[in-house]
């Protein structure tokens, strides 16, 4: 099942309209992250197995790469995992 953490700059309120479509997701205020800095954030996300959504500064570079990358299926059946500003890595899915 997938684990989603929004980050602050995500309203709380998708949480629920996520979980109306099956997907698991709260919000960093709900987890007593609020106002936190990102490090802490990030751990508490590996630690409890969540991919974080965000968007912040720390995604412009990213989004750049992904616009010049490709066409329109280049993150068809593939995640990113960022792990530091400018750090990231483009995968497979695996298949079940």
């Amino acid at each position: 099942m997938i684990r989603l953490l929004l980050d602050e700059n995500i309203s709380p309120t998708l949480a629920g309209k996520l979980g109306e479509q099956g997907v698991y997701a709260v919000a960093v205020p709900h987890v007593g992250l609020a106002g936190q800095p990102d490090h802490e954030i990030w751990n508490h996300a590996l630690e409890h197995d969540f991919a974080i959504v965000t968007i912040n500064a720390r995604a412009l570079p990213l989004i750049d790469h992904i616009k010049e990358s490709g066409g329109a299926d280049f993150l068809v059946n593939k995640l990113i995992e960022v792990f530091a500003p400018r750090r990231w890595e483009v995968r497979e899915i695996p298949n079940p």
